[in-house]
């Protein structure tokens, strides 16, 4: 048997690295317009308050299209900011210094400096020791090692983060499990092809994505973004692509969102695009039959 796992917010807690993540970004801008930190995190809550008023048209949208919602991820809320900052047509007084802000850096757009500041806040963190594995996960690895089952953990970032965490816990990446970075979950393709989820549109034509799934072809998937993680599988289960057996779950979290749920689905939409939702990666388990 062969899972597919996602990694941050499946294998980890994303709560700790998007706080890194937002402090780093507002600590940017402050120190580049001389502001008083106090000043500068009351105006990003007022930004980020905006959009999520309307959550449904922003979020994570490096090519100008939505890849993934803000309200899906904690760690796309930083990065939702920016790109409505770069997008916004009648910017306010405060968003307007922010772009100028982030031009006076070197990038041309609040998204570029977002991105820089993502980087090197998560290495800042992982140095640090902040960023771990949830405390189950070498018990659960070592189950699903004894029960058979191939691990590949699947990211859009490259494998020295991961494999610098499963090390730390005693797992030896290539061995024990697989690492595959660099997924690029995120990128869209030039169609248009997309499910409608509560209310939203989900862009399915993500070709970098699609390879790797094909390429793995797992008996299960999981994961904790539905839009990066999940919509894809299940439209490639239902073409004929992908296992009619496989099995996708969602990691569900404090923050995930109602829409993904039943209780956000309306009839004329159809069903959620999961099979089973988890509170923990030690419900995988219950997953995989013992014959495995």
């Amino acid at each position: 048997m062969r899972l597919l796992s996602d990694f941050d917010g499946v294998w980890t807690d994303q709560a700790e690295e998007a706080q890194a993540v937002r402090d780093g970004f507002i600590a940017a801008i402050g120190e580049a317009a001389g502001q008083a930190p106090g000043q500068v995190q009351e105006q990003y809550e007022g930004f980020l308050t905006s959009i999520l008023a309307e959550p449904q048209l922003h979020g994570w949208a490096p090519a100008g299209r939505v890849t993934a919602f803000v309200d899906e991820d904690p760690l796309l809320q930083t990065s939702s900011v920016a790109g409505w900052l770069d997008r916004e047509p009648n910017p306010s007084e405060a968003a307007a210094h922010w772009r100028e802000t982030a031009r006076s850096l070197g990038h041309e757009t609040v998204t570029s400096l977002a991105n820089q500041v993502f980087g090197s806040a998560t290495r800042e963190h992982l140095a640090r020791g902040h960023h771990q594995l949830v405390p189950e996960a070498r018990e659960v690895m070592d189950s699903l090692l004894a029960l058979g089952v191939e691990v590949v953990v699947v990211s859009n970032s490259d494998t020295s983060k991961l494999a610098a965490l499963f090390e730390g816990i005693g797992l030896r990446p290539d061995i024990d499990l697989r690492l595959r970075g660099g997924a690029g979950k995120y990128v869209l393709g030039e169609g248009n092809a997309s499910r409608r989820l509560g209310g939203r549109r989900v862009f399915v034509d993500r070709p970098r994505y699609a390879a790797v799934l094909l390429e793995e072809n797992p008996d299960l998937v999981i994961g904790d973004v539905t839009s990066l993680d999940l919509a894809l599988p299940f439209v490639l289960r239902a073409s004929g692509q992908l296992k009619p057996s496989l099995q996708l779950c969602l990691r569900r979290h404090s923050h995930t969102p109602d829409w993904v749920l039943p209780s956000g689905q309306t009839s004329s939409e159809g069903r959620v695009l999961h099979d089973h939702a988890l509170d923990g990666v030690r419900e995988l388990l219950e997953m995989v039959p013992k014959e495995s």
